[in-house]
């Protein structure tokens, strides 16, 4: 398994993107800057750009992994294509 250092140096993975309706920063110890959008009703929203190669991956293998670090379960959460801002 890929560790903290592995994940930050990995120019594989996803980057964070700005957005329109980002309304702060996160930032933590040995990791980038994360613009996100803080919700009203308790969310917090982020945009990830991804490279042509690893579009590409999605289209051909139609997996997305997703890592958290958490001392005890997984922090409900989703994961989406559609921009949770406009109304489809």
């Amino acid at each position: 398994m890929k560790t903290n250092k592995d994940i930050v140096a990995s120019s594989t993975q996803p980057t964070p993107g700005k957005f329109k309706q980002q309304n702060m920063v996160l930032t933590a110890p040995n990791c980038g800057d994360l613009p996100v959008c803080k919700t009203d009703d308790g969310y917090i929203i982020s945009k990830w750009n991804l490279s042509l190669i690893q579009r590409l991956r999605v289209l051909i293998f139609g997996s997305v992994w997703l890592g958290i670090k958490s001392a005890h379960s997984q922090p409900p959460l989703w994961i989406d294509t559609d921009n949770p801002f406009v109304k489809n």
